[in-house]
């Protein structure tokens, strides 16, 4: 069981820090759909053989 909340308070944490780098702070389905559909505007998004050499 505290391991569970160990990870809930990592999480919020997580979040917590993300939000600060965030333009706003709503996190509705709609605006989140217009935000990754803002990120594929130019495209699928693509990695470069380094990058996935990284996490293989």
């Amino acid at each position: 069981m505290e391991f569970f909340e160990l990870q809930n308070q990592f999480t919020k944490l997580r979040i917590k820090d993300l939000s600060e780098w965030m333009d706003h702070d709503c996190s509705c389905p709609s605006c989140l759909q217009a935000a990754i559909e803002a990120a594929w505007e130019d495209g699928e998004p693509s990695f470069d053989n380094e990058f996935k050499e990284e996490w293989e």
